[in-house]
């Protein structure tokens, strides 16, 4: 297979399960092209391990030392930038990678020869700190699919040590572009999200059901969702039983702010196709924010005959129902019926 993957880890004070992800991606029966590692400033035995390990792979392994800590996030989009291959598979310190993954990975790669593919995701096991398997799978996909650029939600993501995609989301979009998605602290979205952002914007996603990692759970844990700030998957929880308007302005101004960074996406690629796809993109975060944005006042004003106004327009928007990036789904229309005539109420 003439297929090169890159695997981006980015590790800090991992020395605990370090060896053991070493090892299974050293197990791999298709090898990857190269491992870059980049360490956020590790005072524990991880630098150690890592030299230790790349006098001995049959692969390139290429170490960075951050000068000041990045952050977790920060630090997997400096790796990936830093990788050759032409595909980009993220790494956790601590998961296992099943010894077929990459074999997987590069079928589906060679079953769509074009370059309309962009992120290949998997399903993965959860384990806790010991390898004890749970009965959770995450992401758990029920059967292997392709899905057409931008047919999933706007804010779609996937788990990164379940993807991989190709390099010219890293190469051809500058990340500093990246829009800012919480409430209080206004920070990007992590790896993980943005490269899930740009792949439903820019091109297509194959998913594969079989699982081929396994994500360890653990008190050690770097990716455990930060509770300091709210992100768009908690106030997209918040806004399923909201009946206030709260949530709905902030999905609309996270959608607002997307819509402006993938505008200047369109404006700064290097890449020609991709300033196409990011100005579509941002014309359909400007719906996503509008739909939002209509919600809100629905929630907001009292009075029945104005909301049934608002109603009228959401449905003449096409704002349920319409293509699935911006569209708010019909789940959320029988709600905002029952909130209009009074069914429901705070």
């Amino acid at each position: 297979m003439n297929i090169n993957i890159s695997v981006a880890m980015a590790t800090f004070n991992g020395e605990k399960y370090l060896r053991e992800q070493l090892d299974s991606i050293l197990n791999q029966t298709f090898l990857p092209y190269e491992m870059v590692i980049c360490d956020d400033g590790s005072t524990d035995g991880t630098i150690d391990i890592v030299k230790e390990f790349s006098r001995s792979a049959p692969f390139p392994v290429f170490l960075y030392l951050n000068e000041n800590n990045l952050g977790y996030a920060d630090n997997f989009l400096k790796c990936a930038a830093l990788c050759k291959g032409d595909w980009i598979a993220f790494s956790d310190q601590d998961d296992i990678w099943l010894s077929n993954k990459f074999q997987k990975i590069c079928c589906v790669i060679e079953s769509h020869p074009d370059d309309e593919l962009v992120l290949i995701g998997h399903t993965s096991k959860m384990a806790d700190g010991n390898l004890e398997l749970t009965k959770q799978k995450i992401p758990n996909f029920k059967k292997d699919a392709y899905i057409k650029r931008g047919s999933n939600f706007g804010f779609y993501c996937i788990v990164g040590f379940s993807m991989v995609f190709r390099s010219n989301l890293i190469t051809n979009i500058d990340t500093d572009l990246r829009p800012r998605l919480t409430s209080n602290s206004r920070k990007p979205p992590g790896h993980d999200q943005w490269i899930g952002m740009l792949a439903n914007a820019v091109g297509d996603i194959a998913y594969i059901s079989e699982p081929l990692a396994i994500w360890r759970r653990h008190d050690l844990s770097l990716t455990n969702p930060p509770p300091a700030h709210q992100t768009f998957a908690d106030a997209a929880k918040i806004s399923v039983s909201a009946l206030n308007p709260d949530p709905y302005i902030l999905l609309a101004d996270m959608a607002k702010e997307s819509a402006e960074s993938f505008a200047k996406i369109s404006l700064k690629s290097t890449s020609h196709k991709i300033q196409k796809r990011a100005f579509a993109a941002s014309t359909n975060f400007a719906k996503l924010s509008r739909n939002f944005r209509l919600r809100a006042e629905l929630y907001k004003i009292s009075k029945k005959n104005k909301k049934i106004k608002i109603l009228a327009q959401m449905l003449q928007l096409n704002a349920y129902g319409g293509q699935k990036f911006y569209a708010l789904g019909w789940k959320s229309f029988a709600k905002d019926v029952l909130v209009v005539f009074g069914i429901i109420s705070r």
